[in-house]
């Protein structure tokens, strides 16, 4: 029975991580996005017989900005996903725990159960490289962060992303003062970006940057000082849902490597 219910709690989520990019779309709203509305048609087609687990991911499966497949079945439920995001979901808040991600689990699995995912702009038509990499970086663990960003084809971004808990829920971090991000970079100035349940539209969030120096420090990024980005509402730090660690708005090199991620008091 728990099985079961995983299943149709995977099913009816994974439409919601479609439509919610922690960065933005060119167009104003996503269904004008052309690349997400090809992805959308592409997985909305009649598929063959099921793939044997064995013989791994199909040839042309499609994947959302979050790495998320996108099945036949989540791309007809998109329109109705959007109406449920409009309305909210009314999800049980998840307990929220001072530590986000110790990097003592094998990456990209953090240690509060979610995963950390890997997106660029190509969802939007971008062209920015970059890639994801587990690995030990003087001596610690961590997962790295390289690539190139670039501001062609209304591009310019590439991301780690990470819910705030295993089954997708928002937190309540108001008790704690803000994001305390262990890292170690290139001296490139990267951002840190949070949504809530608050958010409706997928280019919203609420940013605040830093500058990444060489060698591991601790970067503590108060609540008080992010800002919101196309969202006029304040940031509601009890309905937490996502961060992401991001080289935007500029083109240039990005090396970061982050070894831990945790709410400070």
């Amino acid at each position: 029975m728990r099985t079961e219910l995983d299943a149709q709690i995977r099913d009816l989520t994974a439409p919601c991580r479609a439509l919610h990019p922690i960065t933005d779309y060119p167009a104003k709203f996503f269904t004008e996005c052309p690349e997400f509305r090809r992805k959308v048609r592409v997985a909305a087609r009649p598929q063959g017989p099921p793939v044997p687990p064995q013989t791994g991911v199909a040839p042309g499966a499609v994947f959302d900005c979050d790495g998320a497949m996108i099945t036949r079945r989540t791309a007809l439920g998109l329109a109705g996903a959007g109406a449920a995001i409009a309305k909210g979901t009314g999800a049980a808040m998840a307990e929220t725990q001072a530590v986000i991600d110790d990097f003592s689990r094998p990456g990209p699995l953090a240690s509060n159960g979610a995963t950390w995912r890997y997106a660029a702009d190509g969802v939007m038509g971008g062209v920015s490289r970059g890639a994801m990499t587990c690995e030990a970086i003087e001596g610690r663990p961590a997962l790295r962060l390289t690539g190139q960003v670039s501001l062609d084809n209304n591009g310019g971004f590439i991301q780690l992303s990470l819910d705030l808990s295993d089954t997708g829920a928002s937190v309540d971090a108001s008790g704690f003062a803000g994001i305390a991000v262990d890292a170690n970079g290139n001296g490139e100035r990267y951002n840190v970006h949070l949504r809530t349940d608050d958010l409706r539209r997928p280019w919203q969030s609420y940013r605040q940057g830093f500058h990444a120096g060489s060698g591991w420090r601790t970067y503590r990024l108060p609540f008080a000082g992010f800002e919101g980005h196309r969202t006029p509402a304040p940031l509601n730090v009890a309905r937490l849902r996502r961060i992401g660690i991001v080289a935007i708005g500029r083109e240039f090199g990005a090396d970061i490597a982050v070894g831990g991620v945790r709410f400070f008091s």
